[in-house]
């Protein structure tokens, strides 16, 4: 079932030149690599950690190649369906449609519930413009601090969104 998820996250990101399916694959094994380097890893249980490696492989699905501004300006079908964060709400949107498929349901359904809540934190910190700020003030209070991530949760981070 996994492996069917995985294709089928695949198939629904478009041959765009960046938000594609390698830029996904890159964003994830970047996450993978913070986790077990960093030992992140050891202040999420294994279901926080899938639901951010899931967020991380679906944080472009269905990516146009087009920011949100010019989808405004163009009027186009998803920004009328979505009227602020246009994309960010499209990629989220088809994250669960896959999810919600009976073939690709790869989470039962207590532990839909824990990724939803980390997926739903993490898609829009991946896609906003502020979301360099956040990983630059999460970098410099560990370079700080070592223990800085012990203290705060994705929640704390997400907030200032």
């Amino acid at each position: 079932m996994l492996c069917r998820w995985i294709l089928s996250v695949r198939k629904n990101y478009r041959p765009v030149k960046y938000h594609n399916w390698r830029h996904a694959l890159n964003v994830c094994q970047t996450m993978f690599t913070v986790l077990k380097t960093g030992k992140m890893d050891n202040f999420m249980d294994d279901l926080e950690v899938l639901g951010l490696l899931v967020a991380c492989l679906c944080h472009d699905l269905d990516h146009r190649g087009t920011n949100n501004a010019f989808q405004t300006k163009m009027e186009s079908p998803l920004a009328i369906l979505y009227s602020t964060s246009t994309m960010e709400h499209h990629h989220f949107d088809q994250c669960v449609m896959i999810l919600s498929s009976d073939r690709n349901n790869i989470f039962q359904v207590r532990d839909w519930c824990v990724v939803h809540r980390t997926s739903i934190h993490i898609l829009p910190v991946c896609n906003s413009n502020s979301g360099l700020e956040i990983v630059r003030a999460f970098v410099k209070g560990v370079s700080v601090n070592r223990s800085f991530y012990r203290t705060i949760n994705a929640n704390d981070l997400t907030r200032k969104i």
